[in-house]
């Protein structure tokens, strides 16, 4: 019973100052008589209101010499604890050894569910505070495989199927379990009832021994957690490296125990800070409410997933420009290599960022003339004009720079020339013959002078006229040509257009008649 204070069910507890011993008779010693205030004050340190006493849960009362003992379960109820559905009262009892050669699992005695017909024991319990309740007991068949189940519900029905034990004649079997107790169920019927035997005689079959309970408050909860692979564990996930903060709710007023695999006690507190996790760990939790009564163990087990894959990025950019790397959203232009450690399960991110040294500078150097232009195909443009141009690229091209000089263009070149009237005059800048005063102009480009020739014709001078009278007989010479003349006429020396002509008027004058 839960926390019952039944004079007679303080038997079940005097192991808390002896060694547990088994009644050996149908009554009540007066030994035990005596010790019972004091088993009663014993109980009150040992157990807790989750404490649930089995009045003779291993059926040693009472001490039978014979199997196959039937007992009235009105013969001492309290020290027999256990009642029967059957119409006829009769629990039927074992003995170690005997005719059929069957041992208890437990003690010395054990029963037999199918007493005189198919029927089932129970006892009753307070469930006003308890959620869970814990169970065991051992099973087996008497003939060949027997089984029964176990039922629990309020006094008088429904009862719930909670578990089935199907066992054959060869050995005993431990079946274990847990029973919630629903809500405003405040006492809770457990009966152990035949269900069939081997035999199929319902007078027959199914033993019964070493029944326990054990009665818990309800689990606590984890906070973010699922499910895990069975009943009373569940599962969170974290990355290798890390740490998790859990967070235990429950009922107010409640207090926790968190524990390791090894039930070393870690924290009592709702809120447990692992270490640093490197592999899947266990962890244990349970709560307790004021009145010292403990829930089962909750196991959380987290689990510790690998980090990804680093993710790589590698970039090249050109001197002068930057790189906006979207795993931090950071602008960068110095080339190295950078880190992005993120936490958990994510992949870290790197950055190998590679900047282009700027190649040298292009300069191309021109001259022009004077009055001419340079298109420079960097630009696509025209120059004129002396000067530098810079053509700035971007950090993976060069710059290009142009070095114009335009050359000033040279002094005309003048050619002055005369000739004589009638003459020509070749020019050698040009090859060409003139005969004509003036001034002529070759036009050159700018990297050349000009030519100009200014051409003087001088004017033929007047004839130069000589006149003479020589006698008849006489003769004349010419200076002008050093010839001698002695006959009347006109004689021409023509000179070139630089020269005047010379003109000789020679008269003969005749001999006049001699004078008589």
């Amino acid at each position: 019973m839960l926390n019952n204070t039944s004079y007679y069910n303080q038997l079940t507890v005097i192991s808390c100052l002896f060694k547990k011993e088994k009644p050996n008779t149908r009554y009540i010693s007066y030994f035990l008589k005596s010790l019972m205030y004091l088993l009663f004050l014993c109980s009150s340190f040992v157990h807790s209101q989750c404490t649930v006493q089995t009045i003779n849960a291993d059926f040693e009362f009472p001490n039978i010499v014979n199997s196959g003992t039937y007992i009235y379960q009105t013969d001492h109820p309290d020290q027999l604890g256990w009642k029967t559905t059957a119409t006829d009262g009769l629990l039927e009892f074992w003995k170690n050894g005997g005719f059929y050669n069957r041992y208890a699992y437990s003690g010395t005695q054990f029963i037999e569910l199918n007493a005189t017909q198919s029927s089932g024991l129970y006892q009753d319990y307070d469930t006003s505070i308890a959620t869970y309740f814990n169970f065991s007991f051992a099973h087996m068949g008497r003939d060949g495989v027997d089984s029964m189940v176990l039922k629990a519900g309020p006094p008088g029905g429904p009862y719930n199927v909670v578990m089935t034990a199907a066992t054959d004649k060869t050995t005993w079997v431990l079946y274990s379990g847990t029973y919630k107790v629903p809500d405003g169920q405040l006492t809770t019927r457990f009966i152990f009832e035949a269900l069939s035997t081997y035999s199929g005689n319902l007078s027959t079959g199914n033993f019964l021994d070493a029944v326990n309970f054990t009665a818990t408050i309800e689990l606590p909860t984890i906070l973010n957690t699922t499910s895990g692979s069975s009943q009373n564990i569940v599962e969170t996930t974290i990355c290798t490296g890390t740490t998790i903060n859990l967070f235990a709710s429950g009922k107010a007023g409640f207090s926790f125990e968190w524990y390791d695999s090894s039930n070393n006690l870690l924290s009592q507190r709702p809120e447990f800070i692992t270490p640093i996790l490197t592999e899947d760990t266990q962890y244990k939790i349970k709560q307790k409410n004021a009145l010292n009564c403990e829930s089962n163990f909750l196991t959380l087990l987290v689990r510790v997933k690998p980090k990804e894959k680093n993710i790589i990025v590698d970039k090249t950019i050109c001197f002068g420009e930057n790189y906006v790397w979207d795993a931090n959203n950071t602008r960068y232009s110095i080339a190295g290599t950078y880190i992005k450690n993120n936490y958990g399960c994510t992949a870290d991110q790197i950055l190998n960022l590679t900047v282009t040294s700027k190649p040298t500078t292009f300069v191309t150097n021109e001259t022009i003339c004077s009055g001419k232009v340079y298109s420079w195909n960097v630009t696509g443009l025209d120059y004129n004009t002396s000067g530098t141009y810079t053509k700035n690229n971007d950090g993976c091209t060069a710059d290009q720079v142009l070095n114009l000089t335009v050359t000033p263009k040279p002094g005309d070149v003048m050619t002055t020339e005369s000739i004589c009237s009638g003459q020509t005059y070749t020019w050698l800048a040009n090859g060409n013959t003139y005969s004509t005063s003036g001034t002529y102009k070759i036009t050159n480009n700018g990297c050349t002078a000009d030519q100009i020739l200014n051409l003087t014709v001088t004017p033929k001078p007047a004839d130069v006229v000589t006149t003479e009278s020589i006698c008849s007989g006489q003769t004349y010479t010419w200076l002008a040509d050093g010839n001698t003349y002695s006959t009347s006429g006109t004689y021409k020396i023509t000179n070139n257009g630089c020269t005047a002509d010379q003109i000789l008027n020679l008269t003969v004058t005749p001999k006049p008649a001699d004078v008589l």
